[in-house]
């Protein structure tokens, strides 16, 4: 027999685009209004929009896709930027593949304004993580994108495109908010879980949605009335001491650093390093790989196997011990093996760490009443 589930109408009628959402109690609806309460939105601090639609406009002729205009070296193009789409990221990073676009707006079909992509920005990928979970990244290169990347310009740097008719008292708001801020609350467990409570479509196969631009211009940011200071000195060594005495939570965190200004400027140092590290966990990848393959070109991982996830020693050798190899090389093999593996079990590790730190940071900030204006004497 089919099992029956009902939705409270009062919380249909409040639950965005009307979506019946039979796990949302009344009790878990208002802890994510709640949120809101020391918040602005996303949409109140950056542009939000897709990358470029690159292919040809409706009716002319010929017809072109995004292939036509790409290559892998910015040799020969008019106008070349490089460029990235959805399936170059992962959680804090962006592998660029050494792809290039002949950047021709006049001829695309959505090219979008130059200060969408010319700027610092967050970027997140337009499907979703595994459990509804965010791929996002700070873009300080300012790479040009396709329409599977949502952009997020502060306001500030994007007010000189005159399309976008960007407000003064926006634009000088938007300055107290670091990017690296922004990813941190936007990479945070209180925001993931406020955005699959609420707005995870659920469309696609397994636990991926899609990720509108117009979700994430409602995601909440807590507020900030004024730049932030400078982390203190010595953050990593106090949020290292809370990891492992066990005590990264809400709570904690909050005593340990106090402030609402404070809290802030740590998350956003967490988000800093969390990107670092995760930049530095596919560098090491790569690097580790062209070493191999450097040693024996058709040399490839076993199955599952990586850094992260290494295979039993002798396994790792086999593959260069048929070659019949020196016993030099082979050791060499080795001890970079055991090198690279150790260092990559600490990035993990740091990952972690800062991770727990962001969300439990995060959850105090979100937990705070609203700010207060200072006034002015």
């Amino acid at each position: 027999m089919t099992e029956l589930r009902t939705v409270v109408q009062q919380l249909w009628e409040h639950t965005p685009r009307n979506v019946f959402r039979t796990d949302l109690t009344q009790q878990r609806a208002d802890e994510l209004k709640a949120m809101l309460d020391g918040s602005v939105l996303f949409r109140d601090i950056c542009r939000i929009n897709y990358g470029a639609q690159i292919n040809s406009k409706l009716g002319a002729e010929p017809s072109f896709g995004k292939d036509e205009y790409l290559s892998t070296t910015d040799e020969g193009l008019g106008n070349p930027k490089q460029f990235y789409d959805g399936d170059h990221m992962r959680a804090y990073a962006m592998v660029w593949r050494g792809m290039w676009v002949d950047w021709q707006p006049d001829l695309f079909y959505g090219p979008r304004k130059p200060a969408l992509f010319e700027n610092p920005k967050v970027s997140i990928r337009y499907v979703s993580g595994d459990s509804d979970t965010f791929l996002a990244w700070v873009d300080e290169e300012r790479f040009y994108n396709d329409h599977l990347v949502v952009n997020c310009v502060p306001y500030h740097l994007c007010a000189g495109e005159p399309s976008y008719h960007v407000k003064a008292e926006l634009a000088a708001a938007s300055k107290h908010y670091p990017l690296y801020y922004l990813l941190g609350i936007v990479m945070s467990l209180p925001v993931l879980r406020y955005y699959a409570d609420l707005y995870a479509t659920g469309s696609l196969q397994g636990a991926f949605s899609h990720v509108y631009p117009d979700t994430v211009k409602q995601l909440p940011i807590p507020q900030l009335l004024a730049p932030l200071p400078d982390a203190p000195p010595d953050w990593f060594s106090r949020v290292q001491a809370l990891g492992g005495a066990g005590s990264t939570s809400r709570t904690a965190v909050r005593r340990e650093f106090g402030t609402r200004e404070q809290l802030a400027a740590v998350v956003t140092a967490c988000a800093r390093r969390r990107q670092e590290t995760e930049l530095r966990r596919v560098e090491r990848l790569h690097d580790f790989t062209d070493f191999m393959t450097s040693r024996d070109e058709k040399w490839r991982w076993p199955t599952g196997a990586s850094l992260e996830q290494p295979p039993e020693e002798t396994v790792m050798l086999q593959s260069i011990r048929d070659k019949n190899v020196s016993v030099d090389l082979v050791k060499t093999v080795r001890n970079q093996f055991r090198q690279q593996v150790t260092a990559a079990r600490g990035d993990v590790a740091e990952a972690e760490l800062l991770q727990s730190s962001i969300d439990a940071i995060s959850a105090a900030l979100f937990a705070m009443p609203a700010p207060k204006r200072r006034r002015r004497s």
